[in-house]
């Protein structure tokens, strides 16, 4: 079973395949996709907003700053 992190990563690939021709790659770099892969996004967002921290959106983080989206 795939987990949120994975459908974050399977939507951004998708993302790119739909806009290649836009922004000139067929992907994004393997390094920054294994970072993503591996860095724990929910940690980095408030306990409230950690259900919604793998969806492709900014998310507040406080003090009127936001995470960005990951793509």
């Amino acid at each position: 079973m795939r987990n949120k992190q994975e459908d974050m990563i399977e939507d951004i690939n998708a993302e790119v395949r739909y806009t290649r021709s836009l922004i000139g790659k067929d992907e994004l770099d393997p390094r920054v996709m294994e970072a993503m892969r591996k860095v724990p996004r929910d940690a980095f967002v408030p306990a409230d907003m950690r259900v919604a921290a793998f969806e492709n959106g900014p998310l507040p983080i406080g003090y009127g700053q936001t995470i960005s989206q990951p793509y």
